[in-house]
């Protein structure tokens, strides 16, 4: 009896072998050849499901956005006013976030040149914003948040130290380790003010 692949399976092992090459060996490690040893398939397996190492990269973007989306869903739903659990949930605090950093940093170089990946991750910033500033309208309507403070510069400065930390961590995550990580986050927001 012949055998018949679940389509979805495979493309997602394809991707997850795609994650774990820019991973352990960056992007530029990202060829057809080198998923196809990764996953034990051949090359016309991985371009069957995807037309270029554009497309890969894009779908195995996309899949580190989901596992994110997800860690930042379950916060917000547990207090919608949880702003250091939103932002502990975009920091690289463990292996899963350290490995959607890594394809993040790799989506960024393509981002340069393609007008596409380029409008994907403003499109991801400006949500991630979008977020913050609902986060911090109900933390003020909590009466937690200094009187008079500029919502929207403060989601734009929040925005940018969570990005801003989490490449630190990266390039250097002898110093910046959870520990160190979270305690910048909470020093920054004790300077704003965040009771």
């Amino acid at each position: 009896m012949p055998r018949f692949a679940d389509h979805d399976q495979r493309r997602a092992e394809v991707i997850t072998a795609a994650t774990a090459v820019v991973r352990d060996e960056g992007r530029s490690a990202l060829t057809v050849r080198r998923v196809a040893q990764s996953v034990g398939c051949s090359t016309k397996v991985v371009t069957h499901y995807f037309a270029s190492m554009s497309d890969l990269l894009h779908a195995t973007w996309l899949a580190s956005l989901q596992r994110a989306t997800k860690r930042f869903v379950d916060v917000l739903k547990a207090d919608p006013a949880d702003l250091r659990g939103f932002m502990s949930a975009g920091l690289p605090l463990d292996e899963e976030r350290r490995l959607d950093w890594s394809i993040w940093i790799a989506f960024w170089t393509e981002a340069h040149t393609s007008e596409q990946f380029g409008q994907d991750l403003r499109t991801r910033s400006a949500g991630t914003y979008d977020r913050l500033v609902e986060i911090l309208t109900t933390v003020a309507a909590r009466g937690d948040l200094p009187q008079g403070l500029d919502i929207p510069t403060t989601a734009l400065r929040l925005n940018a130290l969570l990005t801003g930390i989490a490449c630190q961590a990266m390039f250097n995550p002898q110093l910046w380790t959870p520990e160190q990580q979270l305690t910048v986050l909470d020093g920054e927001l004790a300077a704003i003010g965040i009771r």
